[in-house]
């Protein structure tokens, strides 16, 4: 699994070999304009920074609009006090490349939704990634269904809401459920030792898609 894992990140890595860093910047402006994450003037704004070598982070592009990071392959976007965006080009195996768009919000419950645009900033219709269950984040903690904090785990991963965050290091995406905890859920015995271990799972970009999501 870690020589498949390594042998696919250097696939990626060289799927950016000889591309310019106009086009890659190009790319991300289009899938901008398709997801709508930022009004005309703050694209223009943030087109002009991007050309800039002097570029400063945090660069604030409207109210509560801000350009957290920048590597020429991904950025991340602040666009309201409580959302984030981030942009990841994705090399595909043969040629041309998708962009990963991972929209995340904090409140009232975090949650998220990821997209996958093509090379012209159109939205990919056909199933590349299949979104874990709650049994796939419950199924290896061995739980009582008899006890109360198990019931309430159950109430609190239905429906279920995800954390979704892109690893560049390993080229997965992340998830994590997202549990909207009540004042009462504090004085249920066992409940938090059951939210501590529920796992990270990880799905692998395989140059096309995304592998089922699975244990690390």
């Amino acid at each position: 699994m870690i020589k498949r894992s390594l042998l696919i990140l250097c696939l990626l890595l060289l799927g950016y070999a000889g591309l310019g860093a106009e086009p890659l910047r190009k790319q991300l402006r289009s899938a901008l304009e398709t997801t709508q994450l930022l009004e005309v003037s703050q694209l223009e704004a943030l087109d002009k920074a991007l050309a800039d070598s002097a570029l400063r982070l945090p660069l604030q592009l409207g109210d509560s609009v801000q350009l957290l990071r920048y590597d020429g392959r991904s950025l991340s976007l602040q666009t309201s006090p409580v959302s984030r965006a981030s942009l990841h080009l994705m090399p595909l195996m043969g040629q041309g490349r998708y962009v990963l768009v991972v929209e995340q919000v904090s409140s009232p419950q975090p949650d998220s939704r990821v997209s996958l645009l093509d090379s012209a900033g159109q939205v990919v219709a056909r199933p590349f990634l299949t979104l874990p269950t709650a049994e796939d984040f419950i199924q290896r903690l061995r739980l009582d269904p008899n006890s109360a904090a198990t019931v309430r785990l159950g109430e609190l991963l239905s429906p279920l809401h995800l954390e979704l965050t892109w690893d560049d290091m390993v080229g997965c995406l992340c998830a994590r459920p997202s549990l909207l905890l009540q004042p009462e859920d504090s004085k249920l015995s066992g409940l938090q030792a059951l939210i501590e271990r529920l796992p990270l799972l990880l799905a692998r970009w395989s140059g096309k898609d995304f592998a089922p999501f699975q244990h690390p």
